[in-house]
């Protein structure tokens, strides 16, 4: 009887740590693909900030260009005639228009399309 209650109690043991082992096995699963996951979407996130610090770089260039060009036209609009006072184009597409009025000795613009002053 004694050798029955051991066996019964091993067989117990047994299947209990078969069932152990199981659950570590699916941990250890689970833990290699949240391991991934992450590496992942770290990889994802590094390539967004990458994406975007290239994008601020190209906006800060633009921009760079843009007020170049605005200093430009300032001072070629001062060099073209008796201003006291600056006066701006709001819309910096309207550059080339403005010039072209100028070149071709038609009514001044600025007044016309001038949305601010400074």
């Amino acid at each position: 009887m004694q050798r029955a209650a051991l066996e019964q109690t091993h067989a117990a043991l047994k299947q209990h740590s078969v069932g152990l082992e199981a659950a570590l096995a699916e941990r250890a699963s689970f833990k290699v693909e949240s391991d991934s996951a992450a590496r992942d979407e770290i990889g994802r996130r590094d390539q967004r900030a990458a994406e975007l610090t290239e994008r601020v770089e190209e906006l800060e260039q633009s921009l760079s260009k843009e007020r170049q060009t605005s200093k430009d036209v300032r001072a070629q609009v001062c060099s073209l005639g008796n201003f006291s006072a600056l006066t701006v184009v709001d819309c910096t597409d309207l550059y080339y228009e403005i010039f072209s009025t100028l070149c071709f000795g038609k009514k001044h613009p600025l007044v016309k399309l001038t949305a601010r002053v400074f």
